[in-house]
């Protein structure tokens, strides 16, 4: 995952310059709009809606896993839960650790300073891929 900010004008409920340092990501966009336009989310999206944050009000989105796969230069994967980071730089490579709390530049490995939590994320990580004929990787053999 990356660092990008993203941008929202709602003028009369989302102040000019107002910066929030709430994490969402692009999936959180299709169940937003949808609460704010009265519509229904399809069954089995990953988002969930930040219209409450949007107007100001309290806004948990829970324990969650936000995941990624990458394609360029070769399949690569991360995963963000909560201040924990993890990248996979390709397949059959061991995950590399970030604590975001005290590196936002994921500049220091902690891989093997935290074990438990490197062990819950590969779980996470791995349950997270969904094989696809448009997408595959040697992990889906």
């Amino acid at each position: 995952g990356r660092r990008t900010r993203m941008i929202v004008r709602w003028p009369g409920t989302v102040g000019a310059g107002e910066v929030s340092e709430a994490v969402w990501w692009f999936a959180d966009v299709l169940p937003t709009l949808a609460e704010l336009g009265g519509g229904k989310v399809p069954e089995g999206v990953d988002g969930v809606s930040v219209a409450p944050l949007l107007k100001g009000e309290e806004w948990e989105p829970g324990e969650r896993l936000l995941y990624w796969e990458f394609f360029e230069g070769g399949f690569r994967q991360a995963a963000r839960w909560g201040d924990w980071k993890v990248i996979r730089p390709k397949v059959g490579a061991a995950l590399q650790l970030y604590d975001l709390r005290e590196d936002v530049g994921e500049k220091v490995n902690v891989a093997g300073e935290h074990p438990e939590v490197e062990r819950m994320l590969e779980e996470k990580v791995n349950g997270a891929r969904r094989p696809s004929v448009h997408w595959p990787t040697a992990l889906d053999e």
